[in-house]
């Protein structure tokens, strides 16, 4: 039994490995469909740190989640518009006023 409680810890930490290593391989695949660099990082040295802030990618990815942003604005937008319009055209008339009101008709009798 403990054997088989061994084998099974095994397999499971073979299959963590796999699916971690599939996962980032996805996250590649995914960031080069979009035209960015998936070069993976330099090993690091004894005693460097291993985030390395770059400006001009900071820059970039403000950017780009201010587009994102901006263009979900403009969809939302355009959803309320498109509610409004379909609730005026879905809400029932207005009653109809006549000019002469039966009060105003029994008076002049």
């Amino acid at each position: 039994q403990k054997e088989v409680c061994i084998h099974f810890l095994q397999l499971m930490k073979l299959r963590r490995k796999l699916s971690n290593r599939l996962a980032r391989r996805l996250n590649r695949v995914a960031h080069a469909m979009d035209g960015e660099d998936v070069k993976p990082p330099p090993a690091p040295r004894y005693g460097d740190l291993r985030l390395n802030v770059n400006p001009k990618a900071v820059q970039a990815s403000v950017d780009r989640w201010k587009a994102i942003d901006e263009a979900k604005m403009t969809v939302d937008a355009d959803i309320k518009e498109r509610k409004r319009k379909l609730a005026m055209i879905m809400a029932p008339p207005p009653p109809v006023v006549s000019s002469a009101s039966p009060a105003t008709t029994q008076l002049s009798k």
